[in-house]
């Protein structure tokens, strides 16, 4: 699993950048916790118009890879999208819970 975040240098939302790094980070650690996930990077990126218009700390999650036959059938589970989703939510909560 991993995150994506803008860094410091996007020139349309350097203003959130850190906070962004932030809920990133602290998503992907809950994440990982909560599904067993490998926890690889928060990968920083510029050119994703779904972050590049954001106003608040935006994250993107890359829960699994549907590639790694592995990662696809856990994510295919029922119980595990439970899990994969409280994760992400429980990583929301601690972010603003700061």
């Amino acid at each position: 699993a991993l995150t994506m975040a803008p860094t410091s240098g996007n020139p349309f939302v350097s203003n959130i950048a850190a906070e962004s790094q932030t809920l990133a980070n602290t998503i992907l650690d809950t994440y990982c916790a909560a599904t067993g996930f490998k926890k690889r990077t928060v990968m920083e990126v510029d050119n994703m118009s779904g972050i590049n218009w954001c106003t608040i700390p935006v994250t993107i999650v890359e829960m699994g890879f549907m590639s790694n036959p592995e990662d696809d059938a856990r994510m295919a589970d029922e119980a595990m999208q439970y899990q994969m989703a409280s994760g992400i939510a429980d990583g929301v909560d601690q972010y603003f819970g700061q």
